[in-house]
């Protein structure tokens, strides 16, 4: 991939399921890609998702994912349970509201 300019619309990608293997893999990959990056975890306090914080940019973000208005900012972290289809649905409303769509989808849960 091809690092964005500034003309260049970035690309978006919504994780379900934030753990310590692909999900957080792939996060540090689409980060480093310069990707806007949303990670929806059941448990927002997982230590690999500190990690995935501090040093790739992925911020933990506990939400409403329902919230209306929401800004894109840094690399979001949602709480999100995957079992319940309300709140999956709520957390890509969010994502869309937020970055415009969603180019990129990984569920990836236990």
């Amino acid at each position: 991939m091809t690092k964005p300019t500034d003309n260049v619309r970035r690309d978006t990608a919504l994780i379900a399921g934030g753990g310590p293997g692909i999900s957080s893999s792939c996060a540090r990959l689409f980060a480093a890609e310069e990707m806007k990056v949303a990670v929806a975890a059941r448990n927002p306090d997982k230590p690999v998702l500190e990690t995935l914080e501090k040093v790739h940019g992925v911020r933990r973000y506990a939400c409403d994912a329902g919230a209306t208005g929401a800004a894109w900012g840094a690399n979001e972290m949602l709480t999100l349970d995957v079992t319940d289809q309300a709140a999956v649905s709520d957390a890509v409303t969010y994502v869309i509201r937020a970055a415009g769509c969603i180019d990129h989808f990984l569920e990836n849960h236990a």
